[in-house]
């Protein structure tokens, strides 16, 4: 069980504002924060002298994330971001495929996807979106289902069990899933969730700062991808190795930043230690409970209103004068999509919610 009112002593953005904003970026610690100085202060001082050291550093976060997501070091790429590593994976693939998207999802999931020589099919947010996938899959010979397991901009969840139910009835398709607005924020097992290619920032519920991302490859992936990314990063500096690079590898042509990257494996250890389960539970709660708030108040989209289960993000109806007088109440979200976005994370109490709810009832 999580002492939140310990945990929250360590983020400063906390102290003073109600901070629901994990959707656009996750707040520093304390813990993290000395951790950057004293990497800094190395790199300050050693220049070129701290190159194993830094090495050492990606290394560990590489470690950490496949503790992390249960999977192999040599299933993990480190990338400087979600999108970059899209640019990468998706002019992979071998051209006419049939790709399954979303149309509200994500715009660097769906793009790459515009410029490349596929056949596009896309099917609307609604209630019933796993029916939906699963019958435009079978009446349209999809290859490729390309999606996010939370949408950004309002929150609706699909459960990683989707992908085990998906691949079960369709094994020869290529799951590719975008997990930033998921990762940090609810477990999840890469090994058992037969999602082929999973990609994330670490800049939001991973708590990981600018800069740093992932990719988490399954052993069938690499089938269906062929990249010429190749550079003197993916030997790491070893002119014997060019001849025997792992497919990881080639996601990662160049250096590394190794504070950016040190920052995602530090909070990658921080979150495991405080517990993957403790933090999941915490967020349900926190969904539960804001779910019934902004429900009743009649403020959520019919296609969020009859699922099962919710993330914890929030799309509320809202002009920008309303987010603005939020702002002015010291409550920190974001304007998306032309509504207002709430995004609770495990640090945060329903006396937040509350809060903004009463708030709401005020001005609205």
């Amino acid at each position: 069980m999580l002492d939140i009112k310990q945990i929250r002593k360590e983020f400063p953005a906390l102290r003073n504002q109600i901070y629901v904003n994990c959707a656009a970026a996750g707040p520093f610690y304390e813990e993290l924060l000395e951790w950057r100085q004293e990497r800094e202060l190395d790199l300050f001082l050693k220049a070129s002298d701290d190159f194993v050291a830094g090495r050492k550093v990606i290394g560990n976060t590489r470690l950490e994330l496949s503790a992390f997501f249960n999977c192999k070091l040599h299933q993990v790429s480190l990338v400087p971001s979600f999108s970059y590593g899209m640019g990468m994976v998706v002019p992979g693939l071998q051209e006419g495929q049939n790709i399954l998207l979303i149309k509200e999802d994500y715009p660097s999931l769906l793009w790459p996807f515009e410029k490349a020589n596929h056949q596009l099919h896309f099917i609307e947010l609604a209630t019933n979106l796993e029916e939906r996938i699963k019958t435009a899959i079978k009446e349209e010979g999809i290859t490729v289902v390309a999606v996010s397991l939370v949408q950004w901009l309002n929150g609706f969840m699909l459960k990683p069990s989707f992908f085990v139910e998906l691949k079960e009835l369709y094994p020869e398709v290529l799951l590719l899933v975008d997990g930033t607005q998921y990762c940090g924020a609810y477990p999840l097992d890469f090994e058992a969730s037969k999602i082929d290619v999973l990609l994330a920032s670490g800049y939001k519920w991973m708590l990981g700062g600018y800069g740093n991302g992932f990719i988490l490859f399954s052993n069938e992936a690499e089938k269906w991808l062929k990249t010429t990314n190749f550079g003197f990063g993916s030997v790491e500096g070893d002119f014997d190795k060019k001849g025997e690079v792992s497919f990881n590898k080639f996601f990662e042509p160049g250096h590394l930043d190794s504070l950016a990257f040190g920052t995602l494996g530090f909070s990658t250890r921080w979150l495991n230690s405080l517990g993957k389960d403790n933090i999941a539970n915490q967020n349900k709660v926190l969904s539960s409970y804001a779910f019934e708030q902004f429900s009743t108040l009649g403020l959520l989209e019919a296609q969020v209103l009859n699922r099962s289960e919710h993330s914890t993000i929030f799309s509320i109806s809202g002009d920008e004068t309303l987010f603005k007088e939020l702002l002015s109440k010291g409550v920190v979200c974001s304007m998306r999509g032309g509504r207002i976005r709430f995004s609770f994370h495990f640090f945060n109490t329903l006396e937040d919610i509350t809060e903004i709810i009463n708030l709401l009832k005020k001005v609205m």
